[in-house]
């Protein structure tokens, strides 16, 4: 049944001088049913990196799973956290 969940999602982040917001909405839908209001589609990579995602939600759990791991993997083998750029 998730693979079959998506539809619209917004994402936004607003950039300043010294500042970045970023908000999405928390809504799951199945055609005109809605599954979820309470689904997080914003994940903190590190102190300084977030990614937001719209489309379907299987996509984006695997999607930061991933990039969650990639990160964990990334600070062994360097023994620090992964720069914004390189993420």
């Amino acid at each position: 049944m998730i693979s079959k969940l998506n539809k619209l999602f917004l994402s936004i982040a607003i950039a300043g001088k010294d500042f970045v917001t970023v908000a999405a909405d928390t809504r799951i839908s199945e055609g005109y049913s809605i599954v979820s209001r309470e689904y997080s589609k914003t994940t903190k990579l590190t102190d300084r990196c977030v990614i937001t995602s719209s489309g379907m939600v299987a996509d984006i759990d695997t999607l930061h799973k991933l990039l969650i791991t990639k990160v964990k993997v990334y600070e062994r083998e360097h023994r620090r956290l992964p720069t914004t750029e390189s993420i």
